[in-house]
């Protein structure tokens, strides 16, 4: 009877694996809070992550590039307007948005100098503020209230902005968003509302990539304001920046999907304040590692294990199972 025993409890051990991912991103803090350079606050970090850092941008400072420890590994800073508010890699250049003047860019590659010198981009009068990639195309927003999102293809050589497309009938204020390599763009409205309130909310939407199509995911409620926005595996994460004393400052709720355009529901399967930052305004997660950042320049970084690495790996320990009980079997 034994083996009948072993085989129910696989089953039951199998059948727990999609309940399992609801709880996945709940955050352990690894380090932090280490501040990034000096001025104002650090911003979007739009899930860019390239060679296992993240890049952002701290306004009245410039760009940076953090390791998975926390530790800053480059940064430019820059005067004026051209300091950073997002920042995400094409090639041998680090693309970045100034406070209000544009997109810029700096060789981080293939140069002596690199992380030195930067220049704005020509080709376009949209004063962008937030920017995210898939390594060929840059989207981004002017982050204004009913501002839409562009896309646009980039000159390797000079930096040139030639826009492809723009997204219509985006209602509020875009902040935050995440490229996805299912082919999507997400983002949510809900960066204008009022700071210190309870009970806001706002549309996530998805944006198909190649064409500029928006789909309307449904209207999310939350805490203060949403300035960032994170797919990751099967689930969305959105993170806010309540200033206010009737909840916890600065907040992440995880949503599950039923498809790349759709939401399982718009009540959040997990809410969580992670633990060393409040007021969350840029967010990034890349194999099992969180950045944050926010007010004040500060940044943390937390485990959190993906919704597809963990189902997978549940996977495979059925599966071992199911090996081990046939062997077991064969050997009776």
């Amino acid at each position: 009877m034994t083996h009948r025993w072993l085989a129910i409890g696989v089953i039951l051990f199998a059948s727990t694996a999609l309940e399992v991912r609801a709880e996945l991103l709940a955050p352990e803090l690894l380090w932090g809070p280490v501040v990034v350079g000096e001025g104002g606050s650090a911003y979007y970090l739009n899930d860019n992550v390239y060679a296992g850092s993240a890049l952002g941008g701290r306004i009245d400072f410039g760009p940076y590039e953090q390791d998975r420890s926390g530790t800053v590994q480059n940064s430019l800073q820059v005067t004026g307007t051209a300091a950073a508010k997002s920042a995400t890699r094409i090639g041998d250049y680090v693309y970045f948005t100034g406070n209000s003047s544009g997109v810029h860019r700096v060789q981080v590659a293939n140069t002596a100098t690199p992380w030195t010198t930067s220049m704005q981009c020509s080709g376009t009068d949209r004063m962008l503020e937030t920017i995210t990639s898939d390594g060929t195309y840059l989207y981004g927003s002017t982050t204004g209230a009913g501002g839409q999102i562009q896309a646009f293809s980039v000159n390797a050589e000079t930096g040139a902005l030639t826009e492809i497309w723009s997204t219509s009938g985006i209602e509020g204020r875009v902040r935050g968003l995440d490229w996805d390599a299912s082919g999507y763009l997400y983002a949510v409205d809900g960066g204008g509302t009022t700071e210190n309130a309870v009970n806001n909310s706002a549309i996530l939407y998805a944006i198909a990539a190649d064409t500029g199509a928006v789909t309307n995911m449904g209207v999310l409620t939350f805490n203060g304001r949403l300035y960032q926005t994170v797919r990751e595996g099967n689930q969305i994460a959105v993170f806010n920046s309540y200033s206010g004393s009737e909840a916890a400052a600065g907040e992440m709720a995880v949503y599950d999907l039923a498809s790349d355009t759709s939401l399982v529901s718009t009540t959040p399967v997990g809410v969580w304040d992670p633990e060393g930052i409040d007021r969350i305004y840029g967010a990034a997660i890349d194999n099992g590692v969180m950045w944050l950042a926010g007010a004040n320049g500060v940044t943390c970084g937390y485990m959190v294990p993906e919704p597809s690495s963990c189902v997978l790996l549940l996977g495979g320990l059925v599966f071992g199972a199911l090996c081990g009980l046939h062997r077991w079997r064969r050997a009776q």
